[in-house]
C-alpha cells in the first residue's frame, strides 16, 4: 500500500522523539536542579541520528509486512473483482430478459440485485477496514521495536537524542560521525532473524 511507508516514517519519527522526551523526563524525576545552578546548557550530552527512509527501506520486518500487505491487497481486489463481476452479469441478465418477465418477477429481481449490490460495498468496506487494522498493527509493532532498540542501545552508548535525519526533518546537517543508522540496521535485523530474542552487546561503541 502508498500510505504504508508513510505511515510507518511518522511512526518512526514520533518514536524517536518519546524516547528523547522519555529520557530527560526520567532524569528530571530523579533529582531536581537546584536555585540558581545552570540547567541543560553546562550539560554535555551525545545526539545521534537515523536516517529513517534507510531504515524503512532496509529493515527485513517492514520488507517482510510490506510483502504481506501487498499479498493481501492482490487477494482481496481479485475476490472483491470476481464478486462485483458475477453481480455484473446478473444484472445483463436481467436486462436482456426484461421482456420476458411479469412485473412482479422484475421487481423481485431487482430487489434481489439491490441487496447485492449493498452486500458488495459492505464487503469492500470490511476489506478496507482490514487493510486499516493491518496497517495499524504494523506501525505499532515497529514503534515498539525501534523504541526498545534505541533505549537500550542509547543506555549502552551514553546518548541522551536520537533524531531522525532525512529530507522532511528539520535537522539540516548533520555530521557522517553521528550516523547510527547502519549499526541500528544491523542489529534490528539480526534480532529480527532470530526471533528477537535475547538482546546481544553487539551494538555496543568501541
Amino acid at each position: 500500500m502508498k500510505n504504508l511507508s508513510y505511515i510507518i516514517n511518522t511512526v518512526l519519527a514520533i518514536a524517536l522523539i518519546i524516547l528523547y522526551v522519555l529520557h530527560f523526563s526520567e532524569g528530571n524525576s530523579t533529582e531536581e536542579v537546584a536555585k540558581g545552578e545552570d540547567s541543560l546548557s553546562n550539560v554535555a550530552f551525545t545526539v545521534a541520528y537515523i536516517r529513517s527512509d534507510s531504515l524503512v527501506n532496509n529493515y527485513d520486518f517492514v520488507k517482510d509486512q510490506n510483502d504481506a500487505v501487498q499479498k493481501r491487497t492482490s487477494q482481496m481486489e481479485q475476490d472483491y473483482k470476481n464478486r462485483a463481476e458475477s453481480l455484473q452479469r446478473e444484472f445483463n441478465e436481467y436486462q436482456n430478459n426484461l421482456r420476458n418477465l411479469t412485473i412482479g418477477q422484475a421487481k423481485t429481481i431487482e430487489e434481489g440485485l439491490a441487496k447485492k449490490e449493498q452486500n458488495l460495498r459492505v464487503f469492500q468496506e470490511s476489506l478496507r477496514q482490514e487493510l486499516m487494522q493491518k496497517e495499524a498493527e504494523i506501525s505499532r509493532t515497529l514503534y515498539t521495536r525501534v523504541t526498545e532498540f534505541l533505549k537500550e542501545y542509547s543506555d549502552k552508548n551514553n546518548i541522551q537524542m536520537v533524531v531522525k535525519f532525512d529530507t522532511q526533518s528539520d535537522v539540516l546537517y548533520a555530521g557522517e560521525g553521528l550516523d547510527i543508522t547502519s549499526v541500528v540496521l544491523d542489529e534490528l535485523n539480526k534480532r529480527y532473524k532470530e526471533g528477537d530474542s535475547v538482546p546481544s552487546d553487539s551494538t555496543k561503541v568501541e
